[in-house]
């Protein structure tokens, strides 16, 4: 069975590179019937924070990626690696080292200035000391192995020294927690970044002295920016709840960063979740950094809108809805699913509701002066508004066909267009010389507030 893993450190919110990784992590799961397991490595105690950790489930559970086990808490699991660090002590693969910071610069010094590699010496292998950090025995030869998304990867041991698995304050080190958590869960595949390439060699070495089968890895490439630098703030938001906040659908962000490094043969762009789930596979997980392009995640966000169902964006949309537009009366009398249904193919994140839409959460709406002066000021408009404010105010049924009804009704009897005075409807009502259909737009608005408006346009 496939056993795989999310571990995260709870040291800050859950951002795109690891919200990418879990998802590549849970999918393979998914595809394969196998088990994904969530871990949060919080061995790191003066970092680690409990609002980290809220951050980190949040976002995966906004995501819709559940997990099988867990979550695990390393710092739970002290005594486990209190045993194996002894197990190493006892078959003589690590030791004790009382070197002090200072005298590990000068070691890093010495190396340096004669040309060798600046990992630790070994001095304390043969000291017998028994106490101080925990260092690993680390063997001669290379460490090997083949990358899930690589080439052949190999390791001079020689060049990364005796390295720490505890500390001295009886704290492990991410590489033996890491090491023993993934070897004792029976993990068959590691799937995550690649800044952890280093990292792999000192783990199978540690799975090897301790008599583990290792695991296979595979190391994601870099997420960048359209700039091809790193993806960072700069970029758009790094935070995956920050998207949550911003209006996009979480069907849309999965969607979008399992494109971040992964493709189907044919290049489909839009997966329902069983489809991906079902297409997902390692072998089409490219070695080369992806770029995080946002304007795609926008455009990829229209396209879920507009699927969605309107009751579901009217939930959404109530909890991202402003605070100034929160309570009206006017907002409490809009069917806001009847005006997302007039938005959903314009929109790319569910805030734009707020704007293109403004006129209908406000009692009062503000006219710029170039459309008073294009639309509003000419002859006889005045006079049209005038009629149209009669017509419309006598309306028994107030519904879009009896409104259009009435309007091209006036048309006629005044010997004008039609756009005559829809265009000068639409400007009193929206403040806007665009806006949905205007029919729809007045029987949404409702009769008193459209007779309002018009009365305060033609009194100003």
């Amino acid at each position: 069975m496939t056993i795989v893993r999310f571990a995260p450190s709870p040291t800050g919110y859950l951002h795109v590179g690891g919200a990418r990784t879990a998802l590549f992590n849970w999918l393979y799961a998914r595809n394969t019937g196998g088990k994904f397991i969530l871990r949060i490595e919080d061995t790191d105690a003066k970092r680690s924070t409990q609002t980290a950790t809220q951050a980190i489930l949040d976002g995966l559970t906004w995501l819709g990626l559940d997990w099988d086990d867990g979550p695990y808490f390393q710092s739970e699991r002290m005594s486990i690696y209190q045993k194996y660090a002894q197990k190493l002590i006892d078959e003589n693969k690590a030791y004790y080292c009382t070197c002090s910071v200072d005298e590990l610069d000068e070691q890093k010094k010495q190396a340096v200035s004669i040309g060798r590699a600046a990992g630790y010496d070994g001095r304390c292998r043969d000291t017998g000391a028994k106490q101080g950090v925990l260092r690993f025995k680390t063997p001669d030869g290379n460490t090997v192995f083949y990358d899930l998304f690589r080439d052949k990867f190999e390791f001079e041991n020689s060049l990364i020294g005796d390295f720490v698995l505890v500390r001295s304050d009886g704290t492990p080190t991410y590489n033996f927690t890491c090491a023993v958590d993934d070897a004792l869960m029976g993990m068959t595949h590691v799937i995550r970044g690649d800044d952890h390439i280093p990292n792999t060699p000192k783990q199978l070495m540690i799975f090897a002295a301790l008599g583990f089968n290792p695991p296979k890895f595979g190391h994601l490439p870099l997420i960048l920016g359209t700039d091809k630098s790193p993806l960072s703030k700069r970029h758009g938001a790094v935070s995956v709840m920050a998207y949550q906040e911003q209006g996009f659908l979480p069907e849309a962000m999965v969607n979008y960063l399992a494109l971040l490094g992964w493709s189907t043969s044919d290049s489909q762009q839009l997966f329902s979740r069983e489809e991906m789930i079902e297409k997902f596979s390692l072998k089409r997980i490219t070695k080369n950094p992806a770029v995080f392009d946002m304007e795609k995640l926008q455009w990829m966000n229209g396209v879920y809108i507009k699927q969605a169902k309107p009751e579901e964006l009217a939930s959404l949309c109530k909890k991202l809805q402003k605070e100034e537009t929160e309570g009206t009366e006017e907002t409490k009398n809009i069917q806001l699913e009847e005006i997302i249904k007039l938005y959903q193919g314009r929109i790319k994140v569910l805030p734009e509701l707020y704007s293109l839409a403004d006129f209908f959460f406000s009692s009062e709406i503000h006219i710029p002066e170039e459309i008073c002066q294009e639309i509003l000021f000419k002859d006889g408009v005045q006079e049209t508004l005038t009629e149209t404010k009669n017509v419309l105010s006598a309306l028994e049924m107030f519904d879009p066909v009896t409104i259009e009804e009435a309007i091209r009704t006036l048309a006629e009897r005044l010997g004008i267009k039609a756009g005559d005075i829809i265009h000068p409807l639409r400007a009193v009502l929206t403040g806007k010389k665009v806006s949905p259909g205007i029919f729809e737009v007045c029987a949404l608005l409702g009769q008193e507030r459209v007779v309002q408006r018009l009365n305060a346009t033609i009194e100003r």
